[in-house]
Formats: C-alpha cells, structure tokens, sequence
C-alpha cells in the first residue's frame, strides 16, 4: 500500500509497471521521470495498491508528502 506522494526535484527515474503475477523480468517500461514530476498520488489519494516501480536512473532528490 502507498502512502506517499513523492516530488522529483533532481535526477531521473524510471516508471515500470509489474502485471499482476508476473516475474519481475516481464516488467514494462512506462515513462522516464524528471525533476518537477510526481509519482505516488493515486496510492496517495485512493489507498489502492501501488499498480507501478519507480526506479531512480541517476541519483535523485525527492520530497515525500505523507498522508
């Protein structure tokens, strides 16, 4: 469960999406994220499970908004 939402202010990140029992390897690359982008909301604001992975690419900065 999410209970974030997180604010990209430096570096990039992957979004992957994880199909429902599928290994880990059948991932699917969705977007590229970059400062100024972000991620969490919907776990955030619907308390539904994460339905993605955000993977950071470079190092990254982010500010987290709890609930």
């Amino acid at each position: 469960m999410a209970h974030w939402l997180y604010l990209l202010v430096q570096g990039e990140a992957d979004v992957w999406y994880e199909p429902p029992g599928a290994p880990p390897q059948e991932r699917i690359h969705v977007a590229t994220l970059k400062e100024g982008n972000i991620f969490g909301e919907m776990g955030l604001l619907t308390g539904e499970p994460r339905s993605a992975t955000v993977i950071a690419k470079t190092d990254v900065e982010c500010f987290r908004l709890d609930k």
